[in-house]
């Protein structure tokens, strides 16, 4: 019996793109309160229901890129509160990263206050734990979810976390890739990122959607591309809605040359995983003992 392991191997590849879909929006910034929906009840035509937004959040980003092609990443976000109803999901902030190749450093965390205060969040209420169970954690076992509990937390607050984030190292070696996505569906009040790097190493930074600006600068050695979001109409998603990287603005930083550059790096780490060793073999055979329906072998491999 040397089939099955493909499908088994199909839903592992299939998995591994959840996590890092999952992942890339949160690596660098915190979660969000639920999203703003619209009535539950669909109101007369002539009579539309406004959307209250229960938040706003605002993000300034500063990455630096060295020319081993590691980078830091300090973000500010500030998430304001705007209704009772996400004071205790907001005040909870998570920042997931991978502990194998990222760092990270909690800068600054506090609540500020509508007259100005500053609340910091005690050391005690910003915890670090693994952040995938089960089937995912073979695949992100150095995933870790930081927390941070931010006190005293009303409405007309502003709960504002700086994390530091190096990038030692990526899932191709030798290699930067970041993507940010500002999706419509989260009411971003504005953003902007500034990446610093080397003239000399080619880094590729491009926009895609409405709504990015990229201002391009040479400052003696290093290249800084200054790249701001005008603030988007609110969009709630939709059932069966494509992503978001499909259709709302995003930030793209690569060393990579071009698709087919990434796709041979994929392969390259890919495929000789794929490959059925005498052991693997000796194991399916075992396991499908006795069994001769293909898809039968299919389902005892993968129980």
């Amino acid at each position: 019996m040397t089939r099955g392991g493909g499908d088994r191997f199909a839903e592992a590849v299939a998995t591994l793109f959840k996590i890092i879909a999952a992942l890339l929006p949160l690596v660098l910034f915190g979660s969000l309160p639920s999203q703003p929906a619209a009535a539950q009840q669909s109101p007369p035509a002539a009579t539309p229901v406004p959307i209250v937004m229960p938040f706003s959040v605002q993000y300034d980003t500063r990455i630096e890129v060295r020319t081993n092609r590691t980078a830091s990443n300090v973000t500010t976000a500030r998430l304001k509160i705007l209704t009772p109803g996400v004071i205790a999901t907001g005040s909870q902030q998570r920042i997931i990263y991978i502990d194998g190749m990222q760092s990270l450093e909690t800068v600054a965390a506090f609540t500020e206050k509508a007259d100005g205060r500053q609340i910091p969040v005690d050391p005690a209420d910003i915890i670090t734990r693994d952040a995938m169970s089960g089937l995912q954690s073979i695949f992100a076992k150095d995933l870790k979810e930081r927390t941070l509990i931010f006190p005293d937390v009303q409405v007309g607050d502003t709960l504002v976390m700086t994390p530091r984030l190096e990038m030692r190292d990526g899932s191709f070696p030798g290699q930067l890739y970041y993507e940010r996505v500002f999706a419509r569906s989260i009411p971003v009040a504005g953003a902007r990122i500034v990446i610093e790097a080397p003239r000399d190493l080619d880094l590729r930074v491009g926009t895609t959607g409405t709504g990015l600006s990229d201002q391009l600068e040479d400052d003696g050695a290093i290249r800084r591309h200054t790249v701001t979001l005008v603030p988007q109409p609110y969009q709630p998603e939709e059932p069966r809605a494509v992503a978001a990287i499909d259709r709302d603005p995003a930030l793209l930083i690569s060393t990579f040359n071009s698709y087919e550059e990434l796709g041979r790096a994929y392969a390259k780490a890919a495929i000789p995983k794929i490959t059925v060793t005498p052991e693997i073999s000796a194991l399916a055979d075992e396991i499908t003992s006795g069994i001769t329906d293909r898809k039968q072998q299919a389902v005892a491999i993968d129980s």
